[in-house]
């Protein structure tokens, strides 16, 4: 990389030169960080999303129904 030289204060300063498609590369990486988290939260959903099924299931299980339709075990997990 080669350097650049400016003039500060009287001063004759050597400065990096910043690579041209810097903006193109954080860009890049902030879109990857950004994808990367949305991975995690819909993981997490799922998670969350099981943890209630099995709640649900545990109190159906736990009242003694025999024979739930499917409408009445969405609407208990509705419920919480």
């Amino acid at each position: 990389m080669s350097r650049l030289l400016q003039v500060r204060n009287d001063i004759l300063v050597e400065e990096p030169r910043l690579p041209i498609d810097l903006g193109r590369t954080q860009a890049q990486k902030d879109l990857n960080q950004f994808e990367k988290n949305l991975i995690e939260l819909f993981n997490n959903d799922d998670l969350i999303f099981e943890q209630r099924t099995r709640e649900a299931l545990e109190r159906v299980e736990s009242r003694g129904i025999k024979g739930m339709t499917e409408s009445q075990f969405l609407d208990e997990l509705d419920s919480w």
